[in-house]
């Protein structure tokens, strides 16, 4: 368990590997990004996504989903909305047009239901700490070769979903798949390469972002919301600012500069509900030293960004949300190259950090902006706000994340 941030920093790079999970086995025998050790598929992968995060193309329909989620919430007319559902919905979307490079269709949708219901049943039980140390039991029959005979059927169908976009001629040369088939062929063609891509590979990417973004890109989402609408204090700020820096039209990429206070709070947000308290387990694959320890061959190496995000000697206060400890004495967002912004690492760190980063660290900002700059967010109605105390929620490989309802005030 690596806790600080220095050997956090240090052992995210020296152990970039990654240990057999049962997930491997569904995803078309580790091929993807996840849980797979295929460094070409890994850096296929994130230049692929840091390519989408400058198609201006690919950003209007992000920009089109979000105004989707906007004109949804001002029709709920203050009645109290399911935040959880809303925001997985929209992420979802968001996800599944990174992959195909268009919106997705009905049939999408539908699939990805199916398989995300099949994804609950592994992980939500802890299956899958059973079924990685016993990946036998998927060939007894019983609950635990249904459950991995039936999410790998339904992730087969999510992935035919995908793949018709290209079968049936409808725009899709700018997401994931497409870009990857693309350096398929260019890898194939070129005869002094001698690493290539397959179609296994791009399918279990395609699989890995839908299982590494929905889920963690909405909690975190919802959770920072939940924050802000716990500390009307700091909502208040919030609108203040956007207010004084964009008063006419929504905040733009050019304003998120001045929009200090802001990121702070969404910064402090992600530090103090770490909705992933751990990184995806790592492995050395040869005994190591390690800042005065041997770590042996086949060990199993953990980022604890839970424990880092609330150590007491970097933070103080640890269990208080408080924006301003993100800001100097002049208000000013304190620089990547503060301790505490470097003590902050929702996305992990080093070559196996979060593959989409480029797309989702942009993004956590444009979807708190907006809503905040177009609502002010009320307690629910009919029932009663959970706790935002992280303390208090469930866990399953990762927080589980209350249910949270609340209203969405049209600000003037």
């Amino acid at each position: 368990m690596l806790n600080s941030v220095e050997l956090f920093e240090s052992g995210m790079k020296t152990f970039p590997r990654r240990p057999y999970h049962i997930s491997s086995d569904i995803n078309y025998a580790g091929s993807g990004i996840i849980f797979a050790n295929n460094d070409l598929v890994i850096q296929e992968a994130k230049v692929a996504v840091n390519r989408i995060a400058e198609d201006k193309e690919m950003l209007e329909l992000f920009e089109d989903e979000l105004g989707r989620l906007i004109d949804e919430l001002k029709a709920s007319e203050r009645s109290d909305v399911d935040l959880n559902t809303a925001l997985e919905k929209s992420v979802s979307k968001l996800a599944m047009t990174m992959i195909i490079g268009s919106k997705p269709t009905e049939a999408n949708h539908k699939a990805l239901t199916a398989y995300l219901q099949e994804v609950g049943v592994l992980f939500g039980g802890g299956k899958h700490f059973i079924m990685s140390a016993m990946p036998w039991l998927r060939y007894v029959p019983g609950p635990f070769k249904t459950t991995f005979d039936n999410m790998k059927a339904r992730l087969g169908d999510l992935i035919d979903s995908f793949v018709s976009h290209f079968k049936d001629g409808k725009e899709g040369s700018r997401g994931i798949m497409s870009r990857m088939m693309t350096r398929k062929r260019e890898l194939a063609d070129d005869e002094h390469e001698t690493e290539k891509l397959c179609d296994e590979n791009i399918y279990a990417v395609a699989a890995d972002f839908i299982n590494g973004s929905i889920a963690p890109w909405s909690r975190s989402l919802v959770t920072v919301l939940l924050c802000i609408l716990k500390h009307p204090e700091v909502q208040e700020k919030i609108h203040a600012e956007l207010a004084t820096v964009c008063p006419t039209s929504p905040p733009t990429d050019a304003d998120r500069a001045n929009l200090h206070y802001l990121q702070a709070a969404i910064l402090e947000g992600l530090r103090y509900i770490s909705v992933l308290t751990t990184t995806v387990p790592h492995m050395a694959t040869e005994d190591t030293e390690f800042h005065g320890f041997l770590v042996p061959q086949g060990s199993t190496v953990f980022g604890t960004m839970g424990v880092m995000h609330h150590a007491e000697n970097i933070w103080g206060d640890a269990w208080t949300f408080r924006p301003d400890r993100f800001l100097d004495a002049s208000g000013q967002l304190l620089s990547k190259n503060n301790a505490e912004r470097k003590s902050t690492r929702p996305f992990g760190y080093g070559p196996r950090m979060c593959s989409g980063y480029a797309v989702a660290e942009p993004y956590m900002f444009k979807y708190i902006s907006k809503v905040l700059y177009h609502f002010s967010i009320l307690p629910p109605a009919a029932s009663e706000l959970p706790d935002c105390d992280p303390r208090t929620f469930g866990f399953a490989g990762a927080l589980v994340v209350p249910k949270i309802c609340c209203r969405f005030e049209p600000r003037a």
